[in-house]
């Protein structure tokens, strides 16, 4: 366990900076992209049409995101599909709306030294080996459930009934 977590904590991080435009129909998306290609700012355009908050008042624009940040669509648009350069030429649906996004550069973050990553492959071991405590104890007790079943030892509790007491009858 502790080797697989560290080799996953040492492993470096894909990140990308994009630029996105977000649009509520996919027909708004297709003419943004319309007129990126006929030469519009990116930019300018997020700032007048993106309906993310986040993002439409610097150009859209995500700096460093790791990869798994983002939604699905969006993040393999980002990680698989797109060049650094490129905007995507058919829309990106996500449950947000429709994404018009321009991969600006894709790199990697180091991975931590040996001693900042120590605390959390310490944390992580001690979660996932917690988490198969808990899922062999679970195990353990339906087994032992479903034998006691099995050996009808298990009896359905008897609640008693409720009387009522003559002092306080109408």
């Amino acid at each position: 366990v502790r080797q697989r977590i560290t080799e996953e904590v040492m492993r470096p991080t894909p990140i990308a900076t994009v630029a996105h435009i977000l649009v509520a129909i996919e027909e708004e998306a297709n003419q943004v992209i319309e007129r990126l290609n006929n030469g519009e700012d990116f930019a300018a355009l997020a700032a007048e049409l993106s309906t993310d908050p986040g993002s439409k008042d610097n150009g859209g624009v995500y700096e460093d995101v790791p990869q798994g940040q983002f939604v699905e669509p969006f993040d393999k648009a980002t990680f698989e599909d797109l060049e650094p350069g490129e905007t995507t030429q058919t829309p990106v649906q996500t449950q947000f709306g429709y994404h018009v996004i321009r991969l600006i550069s894709r790199g990697e973050l180091p991975p931590p030294s040996a001693e900042e990553a120590q605390a959390q492959i310490d944390m992580l071991v001690a979660q996932e080996l917690g988490m198969q405590r808990q899922q062999a104890l679970a195990q353990l007790m339906e087994d032992e459930r479903a034998r006691a079943e099995q050996e009808q030892r298990i009896v359905e509790p008897t609640y008693p009934t409720p009387t009522l007491d003559p002092a306080f009858a109408p």
